[in-house]
């Protein structure tokens, strides 16, 4: 019998987004790329790497708040959210824009 997907996320949001399951599941890709920058690093010592691997630590914090958001609403919570949702999103974009795409290559 198929049950569509919308019913199944209505029926199980609540209990899915409230388990350690779940911030687990969103931090396991950032920290795979954290592990590889800093395996990479390790390797050449290009001090790049570090920074590109600060850019993955700072989801967890996001990640976590988020997750306190949902257990504990409050105001705090809140506000340290869009603190740490701003500050992840700003290093992920400043470094996708000069590093990832050399926009701020000077042109030859």
């Amino acid at each position: 019998m198929f049950i569509p997907p919308l019913h199944l996320c209505r029926q199980f949001f609540d209990s899915c987004s409230d388990s350690y399951a779940n911030v687990f599941t969103l931090a396991v890709p950032f920290w795979w790329r954290l592990m590889q920058c800093l395996r990479v690093y390790s390797q050449t010592l290009e001090q790049k790497y570090l920074w590109n691997a600060l850019k993955y630590s700072t989801a967890f914090p996001l990640i976590y708040v988020g997750h306190l958001r949902g257990r504990s609403p409050s105001r705090t919570h809140d506000q340290i959210f869009v603190a740490c949702a701003i500050l992840q999103s700003s290093y992920t974009l400043v470094w996708d824009m000069v590093m990832d795409w050399g926009l701020a290559q000077q042109v030859n």
